[in-house]
């Protein structure tokens, strides 16, 4: 054999399995995906009793602080229902409306003092906020034990030592 011809007959016999690979999938036959239906409020119900076993556990009732600035009638919905799960589940809230023509200081003011407070588990900005607000600087404020929402900025995320001593974990935790 010449120079190169043993690299030449493997070429031609990888590409001949790769056309019977090819004929073997073109004539494989095609099953329907098989659904399963979920209940999702059995599903929920579930967690949420979950949730309340785990929070009767620690013996005093988590407070979840939520900052909302503005009247966004999804917003409040929102809040309206994680007002109810928590209270369900043995969780305390406290809504904190600020007006949407609030400042960047007066928000991050609230947020660090909320943070500060011994008496607060949790911290959950409510998102949109207003165009004039930077989302990214007042999520920031939220300490890493706060932070319910996990929206602190990734480079905090990968230091996580308060979280085991953080009574609400974040939902990436």
């Amino acid at each position: 054999m010449g120079c190169g011809s043993s690299k030449n007959v493997q070429r031609v016999a990888r590409i001949g399995e790769e056309e019977t690979e090819q004929k073997s999938v073109q004539q494989a036959e095609v099953k329907p995906a098989v659904a399963a239906l979920i209940d999702g409020k059995a599903v929920a119900d579930g967690i949420l009793e979950n949730l309340r076993t785990t929070v009767d556990t620690l013996g005093a009732e988590p407070l979840l602080a939520v900052v909302l600035v503005g009247s966004n009638p999804a917003s409040m919905s929102y809040i309206k229902r994680k007002q109810a799960a928590a209270a369900g589940c043995g969780i305390r809230t406290k809504l904190l409306h600020l007006d949407d023509s609030v400042s960047q200081l007066e928000l991050q003011r609230t947020i660090e003092t909320l943070d500060a407070d011994d008496d607060t588990d949790g911290i959950i900005l409510q998102l949109p906020l207003p165009e004039h607000l930077d989302a990214k600087k007042a999520s920031a404020l939220i300490s890493l034990a706060k932070d319910v929402d996990g929206f602190s900025p990734c480079e905090r995320r990968r230091n996580r030592p308060t979280w085991p001593r953080a009574r609400l974990l974040p939902v990436h935790a």
